[in-house]
């Protein structure tokens, strides 16, 4: 069965939720603080069906597989000041955990280009956790570039 992404509709922000709820899970080992129930709090929600309904700041895409959805991306769309071109931010991406590693990330993100390319912004940009290298390997795969570098102190 073939994977289709699709642009995200407002009735969307549920699986969107349950996804990302997954990528807390995952994300859990590399962030000792992270708030495992975010994604069931009124912001997340909130957050969600922000990104699901779209509009002038958010676009989300989701794969599915037949009439499963196994993964989704959020985008946000950004003009940093300091910027000459406004630029398109991947918030959040993920894959239900049974499908990873089988392209599906790769055509979400390919997918984000093309509508990004398609609507005129200058690039995209994306934050990891420094642990992850997995998901830092997979951006840089697709020619992303290390721009800055975040720290903080815990205290």
């Amino acid at each position: 069965m073939e994977v289709t992404i699709q642009k995200m509709n407002k009735e969307d922000w549920g699986v969107m939720q349950k996804l990302n709820a997954e990528v807390f899970e995952h994300d859990n080992k590399h962030i000792a603080d992270l708030d495992m129930q975010w994604p069931f709090s009124e912001i997340g929600i909130a957050y969600y069906k922000k990104v699901a309904s779209g509009g002038n700041e958010y676009v989300g895409f989701v794969a599915e597989l037949g009439m499963v959805t196994v993964g989704y991306i959020a985008l946000h769309k950004k003009t940093v000041s300091y910027r000459t071109s406004p630029s398109v931010e991947i918030e959040n991406m993920g894959v239900s955990s049974e499908y990873r590693s089988q392209g599906i990330g790769t055509q979400l993100l390919q997918e984000a280009e093309i509508w990004a390319r398609g609507e005129n912004f200058g690039r995209l940009h994306v934050s990891a956790f420094a642990r992850n290298t997995h998901a830092i390997d997979f951006y840089k795969k697709f020619g992303f570039l290390e721009v800055s570098v975040d720290l903080e102190k815990d205290f």
